[in-house]
């Protein structure tokens, strides 16, 4: 997966500034979401966020254990989350797929 460094980063802002190049940038809004995981993570939320989740969710307190005196609830992920270790790759993995698809190399 293509990463760039901090300073390959500031020596290509600096060489596009020098030469007065355009450049243009983009946001996917909830890009990780869209890519799905492809192995088991489990989620553990505890406390506040389990009252949280099951407010959102009413179904969801069935799965809700209390582990010395705090509520735990395991979350099987199904979809990349932000900040998650695989999550930049398997983003990367389904737009290169979906960019191959329509032609570009």
């Amino acid at each position: 997966m293509p990463t760039i460094t901090t300073d390959a980063l500031i020596l290509s802002i600096l060489i596009d500034s020098n030469e007065w190049r355009d450049v243009a940038t983009t946001d996917v809004a909830s890009a990780y979401l869209n890519a799905y995981v492809d192995d088991l993570v489990l989620m553990k939320f505890a406390g506040k966020l389990v009252n949280m989740h099951c407010k959102l969710n009413l179904e969801q307190e069935k799965f809700v254990v209390t582990k010395n005196i705090v509520k735990v609830m395991y979350i099987h992920v199904i979809k990349a989350i932000h900040r998650c270790v695989k999550a930049a790759f398997l983003w990367y993995k389904m737009l290169s797929i979906m960019l191959k698809n329509m032609g570009y190399v």
